[in-house]
């Protein structure tokens, strides 16, 4: 019998173990864990921060008003001193208004009953103006004294916004944030988006008063109100607690003209408030604006 040599069974034995080993199984291999995607971060541009208000003047006026040009110097006035904190709507509405009105404006002249005190009139954050009745026009030269008043109150919410509009479309997007740094004083607030213009020029009697806003036999009217993406009464917001953020996007189609005067999407402004009840109430509810701002607008 032939004999192997101790080399042949060597050899014949790591055969055999590569063999075995190549026909043992393999552990599946594992795959590594699940990676998240990472969230995009919310965009909040409101502020969080504890905050006083802001004052809103809407000043009712009139083309055919003689006294209202002085309205408009006060307001302007204003708006300089009190920049970033003082937000003005002029409602051209009542029987010294000609031109320039509109079905929203004219139904607020009437539920705050401006025409029965007269033009120019203010309406400084919608607040009474006396202890006894429901009376909110203010007179011209009271408007200053209010406004400091209403900035050193403090305000439970906080509220901004950031436009855009598509300049072929005439697509106008608004982007709505208010923060709630404390509970409302009320069951229900409600949110405004409110459309204004500058530059309009057109006819105003006693325009002399207001020299700088004199364009050749014109006179340049600005914030002038124009619609409210929102309605007359606002929307009715669906939480206003402590830390609670209200986030709603707005759209609207801007229109050429309205009351038969050019739309010019480059002079637009938008003002947001929030406010306490709606003005169909206001003769027996204050119908309060909470705060007030004025949205950062991108023309594309």
């Amino acid at each position: 019998m032939r004999k192997f040599s101790f080399i042949s069974v060597f050899a014949i034995s790591i055969v055999a173990s590569v063999v075995v080993f190549s026909c043992e199984k393999k552990p599946d291999p594992v795959d590594p864990p699940p990676t998240e995607e990472p969230k995009e971060k919310e965009n909040i541009f409101v502020s969080k921060e504890p905050s006083t208000k802001n004052v809103l003047l809407e000043e009712y006026t009139g083309d055919g008003c003689g006294y209202c040009p002085y309205g408009h110097k006060i307001s302007d006035e204003m708006a300089e001193k009190y920049s970033g904190q003082y937000f003005a709507i002029n409602i051209h509405a009542g029987f010294t208004a000609s031109a320039h009105k509109t079905p929203i404006g004219v139904a607020l002249d009437t539920l705050f009953k401006i025409d029965k005190y007269g033009y120019p009139a203010g309406v400084i954050n919608r607040e009474k103006t006396t202890s006894s009745g429901f009376v909110y026009a203010r007179d011209r030269g009271a408007w200053e004294n209010y406004a400091k008043q209403i900035l050193a109150k403090d305000a439970y919410v906080n509220v901004a916004a950031e436009s855009t509009i598509e300049q072929a479309s005439r697509k106008l997007t608004v982007n709505v944030q208010a923060y709630f740094t404390n509970n409302s004083d009320v069951p229900t607030n409600y949110i405004n988006v409110v459309i204004v213009q500058n530059n309009i020029l057109g006819y105003q009697n006693n325009m002399s008063v207001y020299s700088e806003m004199v364009v050749g036999s014109k006179y340049k009217h600005n914030h002038m109100f124009r619609d409210a993406i929102t309605g007359i009464n606002g929307e009715a917001m669906d939480k206003n607690e402590k830390n609670y953020l209200y986030s709603k996007t707005f759209t609207y189609d801007i229109p050429e003209t309205i009351s038969k005067t050019n739309v010019v999407l480059e002079d637009l402004e938008i003002i947001v408030f929030v406010t306490e009840d709606t003005p169909a109430n206001a003769k027996t509810i204050i119908p309060r604006v909470v705060n007030v701002n004025k949205s950062s607008i991108v023309l594309k």
